[in-house]
């Protein structure tokens, strides 16, 4: 069909975005890409393969346009498999290709991975054990060459808070990790509103922040970035 509308409109439309729009048995199929028919046409039969091998309600491909230095995004919206799993998927079928895979998992953490992704058992085992166990307190999770490259967790206030901390990003750091990116803010529903006066940043193992330096924060909670910074990144 795209292929009989570019021969119909010859090149009067070229470079203008083409989007398509598929419903299958209550899902949703959804391109928006600047390319031809045919990369178009090769694209929807990957999705179309994805939407018959995982339960998610919509899939939509987003190319990112050539003045930017963003990625091409596959987004995909309530995903009933686990998240390896699901990562497992779009690697069989789009593993090669390089854009950003995102998606919200069952416990409400976002979830971005940049592909190509080598995704290595080993490796991805070692990413599963750690954070498994955090899940319920994770809102983001970034995921980029087989290793977390940013965490975003939501913990209880208390005397032990540094200690939590501390735990979460020894579970997820490891030896041979590039430098990343731990935040946190103090709640109890890393579902609900973050309460930014409470959010604190760490690179671990460097030392590049781009921090807006107008934002306000408690005094608890530059205190304990403090301590966290000078146990964690490399600034001093």
């Amino acid at each position: 069909m795209a292929a009989a509308l570019d021969q119909e409109t010859g090149d009067e439309f070229d470079r203008y975005d083409q989007e398509l729009r598929l419903l299958l048995s209550g899902r949703a199929v959804e391109i928006s890409d600047a390319s031809n028919s045919d990369i178009m046409a090769d694209r929807a039969s990957h999705l179309l393969a994805l939407a018959s091998e995982m339960s998610v309600n919509r899939l939509e491909w987003r190319q990112a346009s050539e003045q930017t230095t963003f990625e091409d995004v596959l987004e995909l919206t309530d995903p009933q498999d686990d998240i390896f799993g699901t990562i497992n998927a779009v690697r069989a079928e789009l593993g090669t290709e390089q854009f950003d895979l995102r998606v919200r998992g069952s416990a409400q953490t976002e979830w971005a991975v940049a592909f190509p992704y080598a995704g290595q058992a080993q490796a991805q085992a070692r990413l599963e054990t750690a954070i498994e166990p955090i899940l319920p307190t994770t809102v983001q999770v970034v995921i980029d060459d087989n290793q977390v490259s940013g965490l975003f967790v939501v913990v209880p206030d208390g005397p032990d808070v540094v200690s939590r901390l501390r735990g979460i990003i020894e579970r997820v750091d490891s030896p041979d990790a590039q430098p990343w990116y731990f935040d946190w803010a103090l709640g109890s529903d890393p579902t609900g509103a973050v309460d930014y006066s409470t959010k604190g940043l760490v690179n671990v193992g460097g030392c590049e922040y781009d921090e807006d330096p107008d934002r306000q924060i408690t005094s608890a909670t530059q205190t304990l970035q403090d301590q966290l910074r000078t146990l964690y990144d490399t600034c001093r």
